[in-house]
């Protein structure tokens, strides 16, 4: 087997543990990871840094570490699900570990039959004119038939995957480990797992010492000397934003990916009156529109990410972070013997592709470096 796992590691805590060891039991020749870098699906910086993200999973079990491109990183669901298991089937993994809150894999299938349904279409075009969330759209749309259950965090993400799968004729085959006792969002800390966000609030609170046991000692100890990031960078970053849609013709803030009339119409008038990230933020959520929608269209904005950019296409490079010696075996037998020409382990020479994609990235680096103090390294971790 060789396994491939899909993760944000925001941070990295004793549920990815576990889902490792659990994937350890089928005694797999490899082990690999695809995972966000600097950016986030929250429509965020990461918690940590990539590099300390690679370091930490290649020390707990992961063979070879590859970057979700941000542009991919900090969309919706379905377009980070869809990207990142494009690249293990290039990267020619052959069963996808993943977490969900339903262990029955069938159950899944049964939800996506469900979603293909034109009764179900209909229902989700209701909603959806009725002015909700496209997130709630779907959950009422479900319980409509009964399956509103199936509507969990991690369960969306399972099901990303499995569509992919299926509609791209990929040969990887999906597996779930079931989610122990906490979900995606939830603040309880059971058999000394939590989740990530929950891991984020405890440290905002001043509380991480008292929950260390809910995250590998490497991870507490990075976190605990984490410097306090300036407390101003988000205000910064919206400096940045409030500037840019202000002044952009209307014309191309329309082809930024994701912008519907509407959410336009809603950012330039609370950036016109709003002078805080925060009440920004606040005042911009409404029924229709989530925060993480809200704070992706920002980063969206900044980086000039257009609905070109996420079109359904063949990856243009795969960027790896790091590996060890199972990993550099595994990428030996791929450029060499397989000829795979789209791997690096250097972004120079990723940087000499010279697109429109790889400028992105470039300016991702930038926007980090300016807000966080983070700087951009060129080669990968080897172990």
């Amino acid at each position: 087997m060789r396994a491939g796992i899909v993760a944000e590691y925001n941070p990295f805590h004793n549920g990815h543990l576990y889902q490792i060891a659990e994937t350890g039991k089928y005694d797999p020749e490899l082990v690999m990871a695809v995972i966000s870098g600097d950016f986030v699906q929250r429509g965020e910086f990461s918690f940590i840094d990539k590099w300390e993200k690679t370091e930490i999973a290649l020390n707990n079990g992961i063979d070879l570490v590859i970057e979700l491109p941000l542009y991919y990183s900090l969309q919706n669901a379905e377009v980070f699900c869809r990207e990142a298991v494009k690249i293990l089937e290039y990267m020619e993994a052959d069963t996808q570990i993943f977490g969900a809150e339903t262990g029955d894999i069938n159950k899944l299938n049964e939800v996506i039959q469900m979603q293909n349904t034109d009764s179900y279409a209909r229902l989700l075009k209701k909603y959806l004119k009725n002015g909700e969330s496209y997130s709630v759209s779907h959950h009422k749309a479900l319980s409509e038939f009964g399956m509103g259950d199936f509507f969990l965090s991690n369960n969306i993400l399972a099901m990303e995957y499995m569509k992919t799968i299926r509609e791209k004729g990929f040969h990887i085959k999906p597996h779930i480990v079931e989610r122990k006792s906490t979900g995606y969002n939830e603040t309880e800390i059971t058999e000394n797992i939590t989740s990530a966000s929950n891991i984020r609030k405890i440290y905002k609170e001043g509380r991480l010492a008292e929950n260390q046991n809910v995250m590998p000692e490497e991870v507490y100890n990075i976190i605990k000397s984490k410097a306090e990031e300036d407390s101003k960078a988000e205000d910064r970053l919206y400096e940045l934003f409030r500037y840019k849609i202000l002044t952009y013709e209307r014309k191309e803030l329309g082809e930024i990916y994701d912008m519907s009339e509407d959410l336009l119409n809603r950012l330039l008038h609370q950036a016109s009156r709003s002078n805080t990230y925060s009440s920004f933020t606040a005042n911009m959520k409404s029924r229709n529109f989530s925060i993480s929608r809200i704070k992706r269209s920002i980063l969206n904005v900044l980086l000039d990410i257009k609905e070109k950019d996420i079109q359904d296409s063949e990856p243009e490079y795969v960027r790896v972070l790091g590996f060890n010696q199972r990993g550099r075996g595994h990428l030996h037998r791929l450029i060499k013997t397989n000829k795979k020409e789209k791997i690096y382990t250097n972004w120079k020479d990723i940087e000499r592709l010279d697109t429109r994609k790889v400028k992105t990235e470039k300016n991702g680096f930038l926007l980090k470096e300016l807000m966080l103090k983070r700087k951009e390294k060129l080669n990968s971790i080897i172990k």
